[in-house]
């Protein structure tokens, strides 16, 4: 199991003879991966050394929290989430954390009086895919788990000093996990082998889905901050705005 989470907040004032607050955005970035060396035996031993392939597959959830203080109404955004997996099975990749691969991603924006948009598979979903195998021989499977959270504070959103407001704050809070859901199939020659175990170096049953959140063993993590600041006042950011081209389009989902 693979959790992340990634927390961002910005506060902003309006400079002297200025009657809204700064732009000021905030990014924060998260990750997770783990390693481990497997090897799939089949019942049937006429079946080793022979070419195969395996389906497997996480489950992704994910949870994004965001708001603004004093933030008038309307389709300003104040914050945005997303989330990315690379899953490497031997010499094949899967996903990318560095980029938004379709099945292998979802983000979420939310605005100050509005629906959240969502794109890819949202903030939640399952992460599948098919790999090539060896009968009897190991090879190394990993994976990572990567996501990020910003909090803005738009000009377009704060309410003016004449409204009596002195600041403007926008905070984004994402959570993340991604839990190995388990082998789903196996191949040989077009046909399911039925009977197989899974040996693995660590020790883990990847044949069948981790159990309870508390006995996954699989939990690594690093933090990084990256943040960014505009001083300038302006629209806030829209469908075309630099970020939104970053995302790219995908399904709508709902917030959780």
């Amino acid at each position: 199991m693979l959790r992340a989470q990634s927390v961002a907040a910005v506060s902003s004032q309006p400079p002297l003879g200025v009657n809204q607050p700064n732009v000021m955005e905030l990014t924060t970035i998260a990750s997770a991966s783990f390693q481990d060396s497997l090897t799939i035996l089949p019942q049937d031993s006429a079946l080793l050394g022979q070419a195969g392939t395996y389906t497997a597959s996480f489950l992704v959830e994910g949870q994004l929290d965001a708001g603004g203080v004093n933030a008038n109404p309307g389709s300003f955004r104040l914050g945005y989430a997303d989330w990315r997996m690379e899953i490497v099975s031997g010499s094949k990749y899967f996903g990318a954390i560095g980029s938004l691969v379709t099945g292998f991603y979802g983000y979420e924006r939310f605005y100050s009086g509005g629906l959240p948009t969502t794109g890819g598979l949202g903030n939640g979903g399952v992460v599948r895919f098919t790999a090539p195998i060896v009968f009897g021989i190991p090879f190394t499977l990993s994976g990572a788990l990567q996501t990020n959270a910003s909090a803005q504070v738009t000009a377009a959103a704060a309410r003016p000093l004449t409204e009596g407001v002195t600041t403007a704050e926008g905070a984004s809070r994402y959570q993340n996990t991604a839990a190995w859901n388990g082998i789903e199939g196996v191949q040989s020659g077009g046909q399911s082998v039925m009977a197989f175990s899974v040996v693995s170096e660590s020790g883990v049953n990847y044949a069948a889905p981790i159990p309870e959140p508390g006995s996954a063993i699989l939990l690594t993590g690093g933090l990084s901050l990256l943040a960014a600041h505009r001083t300038a006042r302006g629209p806030a950011p829209g469908p075309h705005s630099a970020d939104a081209r970053r995302l790219g389009d995908g399904a709508a989902s709902t917030k959780r």
